[in-house]
This record gives C-alpha cells, structure tokens and sequence, in this order.
C-alpha cells in the first residue's frame, strides 16, 4: 500500500499525466527485440560523428569494448519502459522513439563501464559467458583507461542525440549515477581492503547497498524517464528515490547470495570471488551479527582468503550455506 500510495503521489506532481491503474507496454519489448541490432548501429554512427577520431587503433578498440558484454538491456528495458508508462501516447513518435531508444542505450554503456571496472576489482575471471575484458591479451594494462573511454563514449552518444533543453537534465542524471555507484564501490572496496570487520554492520550496508544499487538499477532509469518525459523535478525524483530504496537493498542481497550460490556459473555467467577476497555482502553481515567468538575466530581467519582450504572452511558459518 505505501508502494500505491506514493505512485499516486508520483501521477499528481506530473504535469499532463493521471495514474492510470494499468497500462499495458509494448515500447519496452519491442526495444528488446531491436536492442542487438540498435546498438551496434548506434555506436558505428556515433564514432563516425566524433571529427577528432582519427586514430584507427583507438577507434577499433572503442568499437571492440563497446560491444564486448552482449546481454539482455535489463536497465535499458526498465528505461523504456518507465517513459511509457509516464508519456502520452500521442507524443510517442519514431523520433521520440529513436531518441528514448539512444538514451536506453547510452544506459546500457553505464552498465559495461560499471562491469569492466568491477571485473578488476573483484580480480573475476569471466562476465556473461566471456573472459573478462581486462584479461584479454590486448587489454591488460590498458583496461582502466578503456573503461575511462568508454564512459566518455556515453556522454558522447548523448551529446550527438540529446538536444537542450533536455541535455543538460540528462547529463545531470547519468553524473549522478556515475558519481552515486562509485560512492558505493568505494565503500564495499574499502570494507574488503582494509578486512575492517567490525564495520561489516546492517547500518553500513545498506549505505553501500543505496549508492551501488538502489540508485543505478532502480532510480536512475526513472529519473531518467522522467526527463525524457518532461516531468522531472525535485518531488518527482524524491518520490521515486524514497520508492526505489529498499526495492535496490533487494537487488544486491540477491546478487550477493547469487555471488555465493552460484557455483558453475550457470545462472550469472560471472566468476565468484567474493569469498576470496572478502567483499562486503549481506551473508557476512548478517553471519557476524550472529556469531559466537568461535564463529567470528574462524571467519577473520577464513574469510578473504585465496587459499580453497579456507574458502571451504569458512563457508558453513555463512548464512547461505547452512
């Protein structure tokens, strides 16, 4: 009911749209149908657009890296859909389409910067099936600077496909995802880094759990929407933002018992090092909450470890695996 209640708050504060109580999307699976053939498209035009791109190596590893990860547009989909469910349909035409559809997939480039950067950092081995781009022969080293260009790569698909007034409020949107998830990263790193167990607490991660996850997999595609729908302003993001909160703490306690339970990869297509080098997730929290001092002795001794011995060791005392 609270969920209902501040989605009516959201209808009233949005000029020219009334809550409707359902609404059926067809934008949002067509976009899925077309995204394999959309995006690809969409990066050759804009790298032919970009004047100072004259550096054929540079271009082919933007190219390469762009189109790296291929998956379902989960965070573009829930773009697409969100802008339907808050445009008029009379306003929906090819041109709005193709621009919610670049925009959905500059989303989606967000998405591979955040993967390749976290790839490194959690020293994985494989994402969606694939070897990490990091570990390719030809990436290595440069893979932090790759990510850096990639993410430039966004802002310039926005560049070349959002006009103003709109393209100021939509850079606004992604640098504060951008911003907002890495605040998050630097708090989970840090946790495992420093092995600061005692800041392992519900308190902290579910600050960690708003910056990396709230934001990027639940308010940022609505905000989002909500430019391109001319209906963003601060109450309608403080609504979305208060609905979205608890709904991406979701998101990342699934991905951490996904990270743990996950064992041949069949369901994330993702390596899992979690244990190994001690990431801040739920399971530990919710098991240091509840240790005895034998418990705990065994997980600061076990937890964060590369050695398979100590990673089997202390898995019993996780809550996942009781």
């Amino acid at each position: 009911m609270a969920v209902y209640r501040n989605l009516v708050k959201l209808s009233r504060n949005c000029s020219n749209w009334t809550f409707k109580e359902y609404r059926p999307s067809s934008l949002s699976t067509q976009f899925c149908m077309d995204y394999n053939d959309f995006y690809p498209r969409l990066i050759d035009k804009t790298l032919e657009r970009i004047k100072y791109l004259d550096h054929l190596v540079v271009e082919d590893c933007l190219n390469r890296v762009s189109k790296y990860y291929k998956r379902f547009p989960l965070e573009g989909e829930f773009l697409v859909y969100a802008y339907e469910m808050l445009e008029s349909p009379k306003v929906i035409n090819d041109e709005t389409l193709h621009l919610v559809y670049s925009v959905a997939c500059a989303v989606e480039m967000t998405q591979t910067y955040f993967y390749l950067q976290d790839d490194v950092y959690d020293k994985s081995l494989t994402r969606s099936g694939k070897k990490c781009w990091h570990l390719l022969r030809d990436a290595s080293r440069l893979a932090m600077n790759d990510c850096s260009i990639l993410r430039s790569l966004s802002n310039e698909v926005l560049k070349q496909t959002v006009e103003e007034p709109m393209y100021g409020p939509i850079m606004d949107v992604f640098n504060e995802c951008y911003l907002s998830t890495e605040i998050g990263q630097h708090i989970d790193l840090t946790a495992a880094i420093t092995k600061g167990y005692d800041h392992f607490t519900m308190k902290n991660y579910r600050k960690m759990a708003y910056y990396k996850a709230s934001f990027f997999s639940m308010i940022y595609p609505i905000w989002t929407a909500l430019v391109l729908s001319n209906k963003g302003n601060e109450k309608t993001y403080q609504l979305v933002t208060d609905m979205c909160h608890d709904l991406g703490m979701l998101v990342q306690i699934h991905n951490d018992f996904t990270e743990y339970l996950d064992y041949d990869e069949s369901m994330s297509k993702k390596s899992k090092t979690d244990i190994q080098i001690g990431k801040f997730t739920w399971n530990a929290v919710v098991a240091i909450e509840n240790f005895n001092t034998e418990d705990r002795k065994i997980f600061e001794q076990c937890y964060g470890s590369p050695d398979p011995e100590k990673i089997e060791q202390g898995k019993p005392a996780l809550p996942s695996f009781r």
